[in-house]
């Protein structure tokens, strides 16, 4: 994700910056601790079953009927969000883990 270099890259690089724009010392260490910690997991999951088993191309035989989505952040802690909130920085929503996308007309359930 794009976001979280820039997220780092643009908060100040000194505590004083933040302390001198408001931020209490506890939540620069959250902030800190958020921003060092800040990651994305994800995983894909295929599905075991095809979406044409009885085809008789060998490819389309090969499709798999869905995949599972999960992501996540790592570090995502509440003072980071109220500061990322602040500044005007927009924190993208995942979709719900175990999210299905179809492989064929790609709609998720």
């Amino acid at each position: 994700m794009d976001a979280i270099p820039a997220w780092r890259k643009n908060t100040p690089s000194r505590d004083a910056s933040l302390l001198n724009a408001g931020w209490p010392k506890s939540k620069v260490r959250k902030i800190r601790k958020g921003l060092d910690e800040l990651a994305v997991r994800y995983e894909v999951k295929v599905s075991d079953n095809v979406k044409f088993p009885h085809s008789p191309n060998p490819f389309e035989r090969s499709i798999r009927d869905h995949l599972v989505l999960n992501a996540e952040y790592l570090g995502l802690n509440s003072t980071l969000k109220e500061y990322l909130k602040t500044n005007g920085k927009k924190i993208p929503d995942f979709l719900p883990k175990g999210t299905k996308m179809d492989t064929v007309a790609s709609k998720i359930t």
